[in-house]
């Protein structure tokens, strides 16, 4: 599981901010091709289920590295998680 806090400037969580995750192919170890699109929720975090990610990845695959992508209407920030199999992984994102 991903778990994706948004904030803007002045730290406040925002809701409704379209986050993007994408595996990141470049990774060592290689992370396979993967895009999920989730929007916050009231409390300000997107959370992707990345199980499918893992079931389909096979065995060999335990770990993920993605890119995330956190968008408003006016405001955008990027940043970069690891995921594990069976565990959640934690990110905040701050758009300016």
């Amino acid at each position: 599981m991903v778990k994706i806090y948004v904030r803007n400037a002045s730290n406040q969580l925002i809701s409704d901010a379209m986050v993007v995750l994408v595996g990141d192919v470049d990774s060592d170890p290689e992370t396979l091709p993967y895009v999920d699109t989730v929007f916050t929720n009231e409390s300000g975090f997107a959370y992707f289920n990345v199980q499918p990610y893992y079931d389909n990845a096979g065995e060999e695959y335990e770990v993920a590295y993605f890119n995330v992508i956190a968008k408003t209407a006016s405001f955008s920030g990027t940043g970069y998680i690891r995921s594990r199999v069976h565990t959640t992984a934690v990110e905040t994102i701050y758009i300016q």
